[in-house]
């Protein structure tokens, strides 16, 4: 995957998670969430989630290394269409760390933050990789 290809989906990644708007108001009060989240979950409800830390379960989409970004998609729609550029959205995660390969299941932990009005990034402070 070039560059390119690789920063266009990266950008069309924020801009998906940048349109969803909350549609309820899951978990509200809790300081952290302990249930492990599919990604569809997340990208439905990010202000719901925002700013706690988290666990997020998907597919390693995209991977910009010099960006130290990936993106994950949800595991159900991965298993349908086998490939990931099908899924309906992505979650861009930025991690320091060792970055997972495409395709690779992984758990990621850490804070969904909004760095700008209407756009979201998932801060991670420890990525498994499950699979």
């Amino acid at each position: 995957m070039t560059f390119v290809r690789t920063a266009i989906i990266v950008s069309v990644a924020l801009l998906v998670i940048s349109v969803v708007s909350p549609v309820s108001s899951y978990g509200q009060s809790d300081s952290t969430v302990t249930d492990t989240l599919n990604v569809d979950k997340l990208a439905k409800d990010p202000k719901g989630f925002a700013d706690r830390e988290i666990t997020v379960t998907g597919v390693v989409g995209a991977v910009v290394p010099k960006q130290k970004l990936f993106t994950i998609i949800d595991q159900s729609e991965y298993a349908e269409c086998k490939v990931v550029t099908c899924a309906r959205y992505e979650i861009p995660i930025d991690f320091t760390g060792k970055l997972p390969d495409p395709e690779q299941v992984v758990m990621v932990t850490g804070k969904l933050v909004q760095p700008q009005p209407g756009r979201f990034l998932f801060k991670a402070k420890r990525v498994e990789i499950i699979k």
